[in-house]
């Protein structure tokens, strides 16, 4: 761990003569604004029961400790006398941290972009959101209000290039509530119904008899791939996110249909990504996001959770490539990122921070940024590596980097690899061993003088959901990686949460805890990611106290989160009987984290496959997926990782059209294609076993009485074993834990030619086959899972 992040001080211990209500809070970004000449109050009853009982409107800024944006706008508008004085007077100002509360950042975002939509005709949305609202008890007692009537991003503080500056927004707004009071809250209220009729809908009538179509899927990943870049991998042009949800989609469909055009997108995002500036080339990591389309430069920030998802992602794609050059990248980017986040964001106890800066001195990427003289004074205890280090990370080919906010600052350079390492070797003569051992030499010298530089601040909170997302990281990439220490990390910031991020002990989670203060609120996001980190220690543990902390939390989640009904799938994100609240809000799209719903669902069929409990958890998971049809059907690829769930979900109803039937079970998928064949003389059929990820089914010659042998018979009176013929592919063999042998296997995609001889005249022709697998996961076994596959007589597939 860095120390240099220890030595930081408090942001509350400012100096400039002003202390507001946020100097308790745990909240870094709020701390931040403690000192501030406006009037802060923390979100809460105090605040909301003053704006009440002064009749006074809310201005309610949300942001939180590493946004760029934010710190400016508390430089220029916040930190101004005049302009806070004109804020004190007619507003009670109430910020708000988006990561502590996010449940509010939803609902006022949601409203930032209908307004922007209803003003400009085109919805913006962004950080530090500016609303403004309407009191309790504006409409007469009994309104709650909290009604959006002006909503932004941010303002600068006087107007300039068209916008509107907060001197001016703040004067007439509070004019118009002086003056026009009425007009005000009618306009509040369309607003209020726009974010309610967006965030509640109808939801609990959409789960009962929605039916799932599987062309969603497709739809979905043809709308993605259409956005995929070819060249530099991602999905559109600047800025470019990793988004990790995407390609979690990609991947699971990839692994489903056979198609490997999904996870050729997802490898070539991944490889751009590792060798560009969004990759911390030295330190390890990723930062926030790209500002081009290339990689190169990225915004600075670093997130707990887009690390944590892309240690996910690229553990998944390391283990399913079948190119060696690009496993090795990927493996080496996995080292890279997990002792990132072990030197960096781990506290004393074992719970994971949330982020680090993205400026120092009000510098975006100061920390980060490198000129050849500064390479050749880090590395001059080792001068034999300077000239490769320069060609190396692309200063060899000019600056790269130009302050945007700072046009005096002199031009630097973003770190990258501008040849992959194997090509730098080639063009160098040189083994690629030996470029390897170099870059290590090169990253420890430059670390080690970068970390005497000032380092960004840290939002040193932890937080349950994102502490869920890294312990699964975590584990993935251990186990991929066999690495134990990395899963012992995740051991123990599981245990942290599970003894002190409680309620009450044994008892429900809160959100987030900070130097000994707690925020005792709970988010379905928390109780989501949380379960899925612990099933995922279980997998690489095979440890039943991860497994019954998940079955445990998983309860607590549906009583407290669930539909009141209990007969309609799909969760809120807030517990009920919050008065602080516009709307009870539930997640729907995936965004920087997936859906707290849709990883819901995931881990609803997990614990089925985990725990036996078939009957009831997998209904819940289809339920819940179903509550979002409408939304499913206008817009699947807004919901990539709630489509990823349906794929996985063990429900062999759903079927494709186009002379492909698809089954679900626990731990596989099964799909039967009718070939071409001489239909007087037989049928022919393509029947393929594809495991899900971490499965695998025993093959047919595995032993009966230690395992579940696969089996493949006709049904009907006419069936004999003499009118079936299977051809199946040559299995796998592993070391089999389960029987303590070695055991022949199907872990990928296993397709089986299977012949039937014509039957025609016979009376009761077989119309079916029964298929029996065996199917083990990662550190247990599934009860045996029979599956009867239709025979259908339509026509047949052209493919011979």
């Amino acid at each position: 761990m860095s120390q240099a992040h220890d030595d930081q001080p408090d942001p509350a211990s400012g100096g400039t003569g002003h202390t507001n209500a946020l100097a308790d809070s745990a909240s870094p970004y709020l701390l931040q604004h403690a000192h501030n000449p406006v009037d802060w109050r923390p979100w809460g009853p105090d605040a909301l029961a003053e704006a009440r009982e002064r009749r006074m409107p809310i201005f309610l800024s949300v942001g939180y400790s590493t946004c760029y944006w934010c710190h400016v706008m508390e430089r220029e508008v916040f930190e101004d006398e005049k302009l806070a004085a004109l804020l004190n007077e007619r507003f009670v100002a109430i910020k708000v941290d988006r990561e502590e509360r996010p449940d509010l950042d939803e609902i006022y975002m949601t409203a930032v972009q209908a307004y922007t939509q209803m003003t400009t005709g085109q919805a913006r949305g962004g950080w530090p959101m500016s609303v403004f609202l309407t009191p309790p008890g504006a409409a007469g007692p009994d309104d709650p209000g909290l009604e959006p009537f002006y909503a932004g991003t941010y303002i600068p503080p006087r107007s300039a290039h068209g916008m509107p500056g907060f001197d001016q927004v703040v004067i007439q707004l509070g004019r118009a509530w002086e003056q026009q009071r009425d007009e005000v809250i009618r306009q509040a209220k369309v607003i209020g119904r726009a974010i309610r009729g967006h965030l509640e809908g109808d939801w609990e009538s959409a789960g009962q008899g929605s039916e799932l179509d599987r062309s969603w899927i497709r739809a979905a990943v043809e709308r993605i791939l259409g956005q995929f870049d070819a060249r530099h991998g991602g999905f559109g042009g600047a800025p470019k996110f990793p988004e990790p949800s995407k390609l979690g989609f990609l991947l699971e469909a990839a692994g489903h249909d056979g198609s490997e055009q999904g996870r050729d997108a997802v490898e070539r995002t991944l490889w751009t990504m590792a060798h560009g500036g969004i990759c911390d080339q030295i330190g390890g990591g990723f930062h926030r996001y790209s500002v081009d389309h290339r990689w190169l430069v990225p915004h600075f920030e670093k997130m707990l959770y887009d690390n944590a998802q892309l240690l996910e992602i690229y553990a998944r794609a390391a283990a399913g490539t079948k190119r060696d050059e690009h496993r090795e990248v990927f493996d080496r980017v996995l080292d890279e990122t997990a002792c990132y986040a072990l030197r960096e964001m781990v506290e004393p106890e074992g719970g994971f921070r949330s982020a680090q800066d993205a400026e120092v001195d009000s510098r975006e990427g100061l920390n980060y940024l490198w000129t050849g003289e500064q390479i050749r004074q880090a590395l001059a205890d080792h001068p034999e590596d300077i000239e490769l280090a320069l060609v190396m990370f692309g200063l060899d080919q000019g600056p790269n980097f130009q302050d945007p906010h700072r046009s005096d600052d002199p031009p630097t350079n973003v770190l990258y690899l501008p040849l992959p390492l194997d090509d730098l070797a080639t063009k160098r003569g040189q083994p690629l061993v030996t470029i390897l051992a170099a870059r290590e030499r090169i990253r420890s010298g430059l670390l080690e003088v970068r970390q005497e530089r000032k380092q960004p601040r840290m939002d040193d909170k932890v937080i349950v959901s994102w502490n869920g997302m890294m312990i699964a990281g975590l584990c993935d990439a251990g186990r991929h990686r066999e690495r134990p220490e990395w899963i012992e990390a995740a051991q123990r910031a599981a245990a942290f949460i599970l003894s002190h991020m409680r309620d009450e002990p044994g008892a429900g989670l809160i959100h987030s805890a900070r130097r000994g203060q707690r925020n005792p609120i709970a988010f379905l996001e928390d109780y989501a990611f949380f379960i899925h980190g612990l099933l995922a220690l279980h997998q690489a543990t095979r440890d039943r106290r991860w497994l019954d902390e998940a079955s445990g939390l998983m309860e607590l989640a549906i009583d407290r989160y669930g539909s009141p009904s209990q007969s309609v799938g799909g969760f809120y994100d807030t517990v009920t009987g919050r008065d602080d609240l516009l709307v009870r809000n539930r997640s729907a799209h995936d965004g920087a984290t997936p859906s707290a719903n849709a990883q819901m669902a995931h881990n609803l069929i997990e614990l089925a496959r985990r725990t036996g409990q078939s009957e009831r958890y997998p209904p819940m998971a289809r339920s819940c997926i179903a509550s979002f049809a409408s939304t499913l059907a206008e817009h699947p690829y807004a919901m990539p990782h709630m489509l990823a769930a349906m794929i996985r979900l063990p429900d062999s109803s759903i079927s494709e059209s186009g002379g492909r039937a698809r089954h679900v079970v626990n731990g596989a998928t099964v799909t039967l294609e009718r070939k071409k064949g001489d239909v007087e003389l037989d049928q022919r059929w393509m029947m393929t076993i594809i495991p899900d990820e971490g499965y695998f089914v025993y093959a047919q010659s595995a032993d009966p009485s230690r395992s579940t042998p696969l089996q493949i018979q006709l049904c009907g009176e006419a069936a004999s074993d003499d009118d079936l013929m299977v051809e199946a592919p040559e299995p796998e063999w592993i070391m089999d834990d389960q029987v303590s042998a070695r055991m022949p296997v199907y872990r990928g995609p296993a397709s089986h030619g299977i012949r039937i001889r014509s039957l025609a005249g016979k009376p009761s022709a077989p119309r079916s086959l029964k298929v029996m697998l065996g199917i083990c996961g990662p550190g247990f076994c599934l009860a045996p899972q029979e599956l009867v596959l239709p025979l259908e007589p339509g026509d047949a597939d052209t493919t011979p």
